[in-house]
């Protein structure tokens, strides 16, 4: 929280950027050995004349998933027409839903999937992205960790530079 503090605060005042970067970090917790997970924030106040930078914890009690950021409506509103909410596969149709949404302009980009596992703490997965022909045939399936291609073509160029991981595929029996 410090840290969040620090650099929100020293970007509000020197920067001029009243822009805020709101996010979650989560991990294993090593005093409570479970996973937790925290929402980072600023706290704008009901006139929004104020920046306090926040942290909430999110427990038990917290009605999951969690949106933040302008497509927040948008997702919730995707993924009660789902039939199973809670599943990570209809989590990530839905926030794909919204990165596809153009009436959501600041909505973009690849998504970003990682799984908390008490076992071996927080693990990046990737993401396995369709590309279709114009006649919506599926072309190739792209693989994403985060927002690299793993087959972009910058592998080829640089000789032993591989990388691999284990990859979902959200779209598999749409």
């Amino acid at each position: 929280m410090d840290l969040y503090g620090h650099v929100t605060t020293r970007l509000f005042e020197e920067i001029a950027d009243s822009q805020t970067i709101d996010f979650f970090l989560c991990g294993l917790c090593p005093h409570a050995n479970r996973p937790m997970a925290a929402k980072f924030s600023i706290d704008y106040g009901d006139q929004l004349d104020q920046f306090a930078p926040n942290v909430q914890l999110l427990d038990e009690e917290t009605v999951f998933p969690v949106a933040i950021g302008s497509g927040a409506e948008a997702f919730h509103r995707y993924l009660s027409t789902t039939q199973s909410s809670q599943s990570p596969m209809s989590i990530l149709r839905a926030l794909k839903q919204v990165i596809d949404d153009i009436s959501i302009e600041s909505v973009g980009g690849n998504i970003q999937y990682g799984e908390l596992n008490p076992s071996n703490s927080f693990m990046i997965k990737g993401i396995v992205v369709p590309e279709f022909h114009k006649d919506g045939w599926r072309k190739l399936n792209r693989f994403f960790l985060g927002g690299i291609d793993v087959h972009d073509d910058i592998f080829n160029e640089y000789n032993g530079l591989y990388m691999t991981g284990s990859f979902l595929n959200p779209w598999e029996n749409v």
